[in-house]
């Protein structure tokens, strides 16, 4: 039984559960080696679990040192390691393990050890990312995928070229990144139908990649071509279609095509309507501000008031008082008062939001500032 239950958390951690059953079919469950690795297993998975991340590097430090003292395989523990420290956000820690793990794992020559080469420069490259040394990231995630063209599957090699791609991207190489996520996704369309659902992050990574070049046309086209795919595949009101109407709506604003946005964001208010109903913040959050917004570029300042109101009131209904939100749309709407002329408006609601700000935030809190900037434009005028 305690070999059974062992084998199966090994196999949780993804342990080399072949090595270890070979250790624990000697393994007498009355030695003090065996009650140990058992019990530091159980404690080690249930504080990772947990996010109790101290606790698990802990018990994870011990379950090293009894494999070292069994001639158990230690790369596994170096990679948990490697991960708990860096869920831990001690990135120096996790690349020392993961280094370790590197080292171990290249002194052998076997296929399968090359494979397992391929994550442990993927978790390097996580934790350069998390240090800013986004160039030592992109160094390992291209080794890694190196190493999967030589003895990966094509999955395996497409999602190498997508992670080579995001770290690209995070170095802000937006043209190369465009380029690996291109090669990911050829990869797997060969393999699957086009319109399958495991291509849709990548093409989001590509309208996210043009989005930062602003270049805001290609990243409509790649949208809508996920929107295609995502109507073939989801019910029309299903929240991924939704936020996709959401997202051409952002991309016209930034592109000041100010019709199409408003289009975009009215589909957008049907569909989400009939799926959550009226009174929900979600509609007021993601659809009828955007709204307000795009009225205000517009100089439709009385439409523009329209939209906040509607907000307004569904933040009232769905908040307390007090709620930082209703601070920050007493805001918007004095200042659209304030735009139109109307000081003594204007004033109104700067004096509601700011006592309601006050109790959420700071003094010197950004949002606190804006608004008696606000007054004080008010009262010098």
């Amino acid at each position: 039984m305690m070999r059974r239950v062992l084998l199966v958390i090994l196999f949780l951690i993804s342990l080399d559960a072949q090595e270890v059953s070979q250790y624990l079919d000697t393994c007498n469950p009355k030695e003090d080696t065996c009650k140990i690795l058992g019990q530091s297993l159980q404690e080690a998975m249930s504080a990772y679990r947990q996010h109790n991340f101290p606790k698990a590097i802990e018990r994870f430090e011990k379950l090293l040192a009894v494999s070292r003292k069994n001639n158990l395989e230690p790369a596994h523990f170096y990679n948990n390691l490697g991960l708990t420290y860096h869920y831990n956000k001690q990135y120096n820690k996790a690349l020392e393990y993961f280094n370790k793990n590197l080292v171990y794992e290249e002194q052998k020559k076997e296929k399968k050890n090359r494979k397992s080469l391929i994550s442990v420069y993927n978790n390097m490259g996580l934790a350069y990312r998390a240090k800013k040394e986004i160039k030592r990231a992109v160094e390992s995630v291209k080794k890694g995928l190196s190493l999967a063209l030589e003895v990966g599957e094509k999955f395996q090699i497409s999602d190498e070229y997508n992670r080579v791609g995001i770290m690209l991207r995070a170095n802000k190489e937006y043209t190369k990144a465009i380029e690996y996520y291109q090669k990911s996704i050829d990869i797997k369309i060969k393999e699957i139908p086009k319109d399958y659902p495991m291509i849709l992050g990548v093409y989001s990574d590509i309208v996210g990649s043009y989005q930062d070049m602003k270049e805001y046309d290609k990243a409509l086209s790649v949208n809508k071509k996920i929107l295609k795919i995502e109507q073939k595949i989801y019910p029309r009101e299903h929240p991924k279609i939704l936020d996709r109407y959401l997202i051409i709506g952002y991309l016209n604003v930034q592109k000041k095509d100010y019709d199409s946005a408003m289009k975009a964001y009215n589909k957008t208010l049907k569909l989400a309507i009939s799926r959550v109903g009226e009174d929900t913040p979600i509609i007021a959050n993601k659809i009828y501000i955007p709204m307000a917004q795009v009225w205000r570029e517009k100089e439709e300042f009385d439409k523009s008031i329209e939209f906040y109101n509607k907000a307004l009131i569904i933040y009232k209904k769905s908040f307390s008082k007090e709620h930082p939100t209703i601070a920050t749309t007493y805001n918007s709407l004095g200042v659209l008062y304030k735009i139109k002329g109307n000081d003594k408006r204007a004033m109104e609601y700067y004096s509601k939001a700011l006592p309601i700000a006050k109790k959420s935030f700071d003094n010197n809190h950004k949002i606190i500032q804006m608004i008696l900037d606000n007054i004080e434009l008010v009262k010098t005028q």
